[in-house]
C-alpha cells in the first residue's frame, strides 16, 4: 500500500520533572469520592444507598448525584503461598456488577531511607499481593526514589514483567548511600568526640559544638531527602491523575520525618548531659530544625495526591529492633527510637488520612498491609457529586459523613478546583501519560517507528515516522477536501521527562481523489533530539475536526 508523507523537525531534549503537566488533565463537572466502608469488625458494609451518605464541599452540604457500590470480581485462585486476606470482600453475588475500571497501582521505593533487607521483604509481600489479586484490567508500575524519581516498570499487567522489576531493584544491595549509613557514621563520629572529652583533650563546649554540628549536617541531608522524595511522590500522583480508574500509589519507606531532627536533637542531648551539667533540652527536640516547614510539605503532598483522586497506602518498614549498628560506647537511647518512630508516623498518617488511605507501622507484617488494600479496592462505595463551579486554582475541601455512628469509613479530603483544561493542555497531559499507560481512548489507528540514533554534539537525533490510518476527517474547501490534524511528541527516561511539542499539519486532497486517498496510509516523519540512555518516545495524533486521537509509544536506546 502506498503512502502519503509528510515530513517534519521536531528538536527537543528531556531535561525536566518527571509528568509535570500530566495534572492539567483533570476536568471537573462531576467530582466522584470513593469510600470505604467497614462496620465494628473491619468486614465490608453491603447495600448502602445515597440516605446513608452525606458529603460537604467547603463546608456546604452537596446532593449527592450518583452513587455505586464496587464489589470486585474474585481474583484468580491464589497459590498456596498466598493467603486470602481474611476481611476481603466476598465475591458479588449472581447477577451483581462486577468492578470492570482499571485499576492502576504504583509501588513507590523510597530506597534511600530502606535499608535492603526490610526493602526486600515489603517487594516480597508485592509478589503474593500480584499473584493473588491483579485483574486483567489492572496495571502495577514500579518506581524506585533514590532522592531521584525512576520508573523501574511502566504500567503492564504483564505480571513476569512486574516480577523482573522487583528483581531488578533487588540487585540494589550498596549501602554507601542510604539514611542508614549516614546515620551510622554520624554516630560514630560523635562517639569519637566524646572520647576526647573524657580523655580531657578538648572542653566539652567545644566537643558539643563540633558533635552538634556533625548531626546539623546529617539534618539538613534528611531534610533535602525528604523534599526530593515528597516531589517525586507529587510527580507520580500527578501523572496518575491523567488516568481513568482507581488510582493507589503503595509508598514503602522508613525515614519521612514530619519534624526532621527531633530524635537527633534528642540523642545528642542524652549523649552529653552526663558531662555537661548546664546543658539544656532545646524545643528542636519537639519541633524539630528551626524553619524546616516540613508538615507543609506532608500535608501538601497529600493533599494534591487527593486532589488527583489517588489514594495512598504508606507502609513504614523501619526495623525498630535493631538500633544503627555502629561499634560505639553510647547505648541505644530508646527515647530517640520512639521519636523517630512517631516522627515517621504522624507523616505516614497524614498522607494516609487525607488521600482515605491507609499507614502500616510499627509492624513487620507486610503482608497485612497487602491484604488491606486487596480487600480495599474489591468493596467499596463510588460516590458524585457536582461542585459549586468555582473555577479556582486552589483544592476543594471535601467532608464525607454517614449517618450510621457504627461504620468506619476512609474517603479523601480534597479535589482539583480548577475549571476544565484546554484541549491542547488536555491533550499534552494524555501524551505525557502514554510514556507509561496506554490511554484506553485510543480512537485512530496509528504506528511508531523510531529509527537509528544519529551523535550530533553531546546529543543524538533520532528520526522517527508515524503511520497514520486514512480515517481524517475531510471537509470541502473548493475543489479539494482539507483536513487539519494535530501531533504531540514527548520523551521520557523514566527519571525525567521533557516538554510537550505540537505541531498542526495540513492534508489537502482533490475532491475526485478521495477514494484514492482512502486507501493510503499517511506517513508523518519527523526527528528528535535526545540524550544517552533508555528513552521513550510518546505520540498522540489527533483529529482536529473531530478530536478524535491515536497514540503510540516506543522504547529508543541512545548510546
Amino acid at each position: 500500500m502506498k503512502s502519503i508523507v509528510i515530513a517534519a523537525a521536531i528538536v527537543l531534549s528531556a531535561a525536566v520533572s518527571l509528568a509535570q503537566t500530566a495534572a492539567e488533565s483533570i476536568e471537573v463537572r462531576v467530582v466522584n469520592v470513593d469510600v470505604i466502608v467497614r462496620d465494628r469488625a473491619g468486614k465490608p458494609v453491603p447495600g448502602l444507598t445515597k440516605a446513608d451518605f452525606e458529603i460537604y464541599e467547603n463546608g456546604q452540604k452537596r446532593e449527592i448525584t450518583n452513587l455505586y457500590e464496587v464489589r470486585g470480581a474474585s481474583p484468580a485462585a491464589p497459590s498456596a503461598k498466598t493467603p486470602v486476606p481474611a476481611n476481603a470482600a466476598p465475591a458479588p453475588a449472581e447477577g451483581a456488577a462486577v468492578e470492570i475500571r482499571p485499576r492502576n497501582i504504583v509501588m513507590f521505593v523510597d530506597n534511600y531511607s530502606l535499608q535492603p533487607f526490610r526493602r526486600d521483604k515489603v517487594l516480597q509481600s508485592l509478589r503474593k499481593f500480584i499473584d493473588g489479586q491483579l485483574q486483567p484490567q489492572d496495571r502495577v508500575m514500579i518506581v524506585l526514589c533514590t532522592q531521584q524519581v525512576k520508573v523501574i516498570t511502566p504500567f503492564t499487567n504483564d505480571k513476569k514483567a512486574i516480577e523482573d522489576g522487583v528483581e531488578s531493584i533487588k540487585k540494589i544491595v550498596s549501602a554507601s548511600s542510604n539514611r542508614a549509613s549516614s546515620l551510622e557514621r554520624v554516630k560514630r563520629q560523635v562517639s569519637e568526640l566524646i572520647d576526647t572529652g573524657k580523655e580531657g583533650k578538648f572542653p566539652w563546649k567545644d566537643v558539643y559544638g563540633q558533635a552538634l554540628g556533625l548531626v546539623e549536617t546529617l539534618i539538613e541531608e534528611d531534610i533535602f531527602s525528604a523534599r526530593n522524595t515528597l516531589a517525586g511522590l507529587g510527580a507520580t500522583t500527578a501523572a496518575l491523575g491523567g488516568l481513568e480508574g482507581k488510582n493507589v500509589v503503595i509508598f514503602a519507606g522508613a525515614h519521612l520525618p514530619e519534624h526532621p531532627g527531633a530524635e537527633l536533637y534528642q540523642w545528642l542531648y542524652n549523649a552529653f548531659s552526663p558531662y555537661m551539667g548546664n546543658l539544656t533540652l532545646g524545643s528542636e527536640t519537639i519541633s524539630g530544625k528551626t524553619g524546616s516547614m516540613q508538615y507543609y510539605s506532608i500535608e501538601e503532598a497529600a493533599k494534591q495526591a487527593s486532589a488527583n483522586n489517588v489514594v495512598l497506602y504508606l507502609i513504614d518498614a523501619a526495623d525498630m529492633r535493631d538500633a544503627v549498628s555502629a561499634e560505639s560506647n553510647i547505648q541505644v537511647d530508646k527515647m530517640e527510637q520512639f521519636t523517630a518512630f512517631t516522627n515517621t508516623a504522624m507523616a505516614y498518617q497524614t498522607l494516609a488520612r487525607i488521600s482515605g488511605g491507609l499507614a502500616l507501622t510499627n509492624s513487620d507484617n507486610f503482608d497485612s498491609a497487602f491484604q488491606t488494600l486487596a480487600a480495599d479496592l474489591n468493596s467499596y462505595y463510588s460516590l458524585g457529586f457536582k461542585p459549586s463551579g468555582t473555577a479556582t486554582d486552589a483544592l476543594g475541601r471535601i467532608v464525607v459523613k454517614m449517618k450510621n455512628p457504627e461504620y468506619r469509613f476512609r474517603a479523601r479530603e480534597t479535589y482539583a478546583a480548577k475549571a476544565p483544561a484546554a484541549p491542547q493542555d488536555e491533550m499534552s497531559a494524555r501524551v505525557t501519560t502514554n510514556l507509561y499507560a496506554t490511554d484506553a481512548r485510543n480512537e485512530w489507528e496509528i504506528h511508531l517507528k523510531p529509527g537509528t540514533p544519529e551523535k550530533q554534539g553531546n546529543e543524538y537525533r533520532v528520526p522517527f515516522e508515524v503511520t497514520l490510518a486514512p480515517t481524517i476527517t475531510l471537509k470541502p474547501d473548493g475543489e479539494n477536501l482539507v483536513g487539519n490534524f494535530a501531533i504531540y511528541v514527548v520523551v521520557g527516561s523514566g527519571e525525567s521527562t521533557s516538554k510537550v511539542t505540537r505541531n498542526m499539519h495540513v492534508v489537502k486532497v482533490p475532491a475526485e481523489a478521495e477514494d484514492d486517498f482512502r486507501e493510503k496510509q499517511i506517513t508523518y516523519k519527523a526527528s528528535i533530539t535526545m540524550t544517552s540512555g533508555e528513552n521513550i518516545l510518546s505520540v498522540a495524533v489527533v483529529d482536529q475536526a473531530n478530536n478524535s486521537a491515536g497514540f503510540a509509544r516506543a522504547k529508543v536506546a541512545v548510546p
